[in-house]
């Protein structure tokens, strides 16, 4: 009866200790530790995001630099039309006063020329009124006299037309050269402003692609 007793003992702590050792059926299963570090695919994902966002940093700071290159050549070409402009409006100005010069000494003589054909004819007159001439020769040169005195007329004529179209035309392409500085000064402030926004755009960006960097730098540098 002892031995039984014995036998029966052993047998339950043999049992006992043996389901001590095997795992519940309900409850969570353990596995081995993996071997990769925990968050070791996301430090990859941010890595990856931030060496583009340094891509694009640069991209950013090289793209800037560019368009500022052109903006400030184009205020520099709106600067040389400008004083363009304004050395042809000062030429012209200076020849406009040599032509009006120049057409008033043409009418000053056709004025002369005539002043002075009327004199002649005048005296003819008067001189084959007082002395006995023959007629045809009388009337001959009378007649040259008159011919000479009308083409005068129609010489100072034209040139008063002339000079009165020259005066036109002269105001006209002055008006036309004050306008061309005028547009030139628009261009230049144009310009000018649009270097302006241009800046601020670029910093703008710069910025922003910086600043998104940083974020992605201080994520990775905190995760290690």
């Amino acid at each position: 009866m002892t031995v039984i007793r014995v036998a029966a003992l052993t047998g339950i702590l043999v049992l006992t200790s043996l389901q001590g050792c095997v795992a519940p059926v309900s409850g969570t299963v353990v596995r081995p530790e993996s071997a990769d570090v925990p968050g070791t695919d996301v430090k990859r994902e941010l890595e990856a995001d931030l060496t583009a966002a340094e891509a694009r940093h640069h991209i950013a700071v090289m793209g800037a630099q560019i368009a500022r290159d052109a903006a400030a050549h184009r205020v520099e070409m709106a600067r040389v039309e400008l004083q363009l402009a304004l050395e042809g409006l000062q030429l012209f100005q200076r020849e406009r006063e040599l032509d009006l010069e120049e057409g008033r000494q043409d009418l000053e003589r056709d004025e002369f020329s005539l002043e002075q054909a009327v004199a002649e004819l005048r005296e003819l007159r008067e001189m084959y009124e007082e002395e006995e001439f023959a007629k045809t020769t009388k009337e001959l040169v009378l007649r040259r006299g008159e011919m000479r005195v009308e083409m005068q007329k129609n010489s100072l004529r034209l040139a008063r037309e002339r000079h009165e179209l020259l005066e036109r035309s002269l105001r006209s392409d002055e008006v036309e050269k004050r306008q061309a500085v005028e547009e030139a000064r628009r261009g230049v402030a144009e310009a000018e402003a649009e270097q302006r926004k241009t800046d601020l755009e670029q910093d703008l960006e710069v910025r922003e692609v910086q600043r998104e960097a940083e974020k992605l730098r201080a994520e990775v540098e905190g995760g290690r």
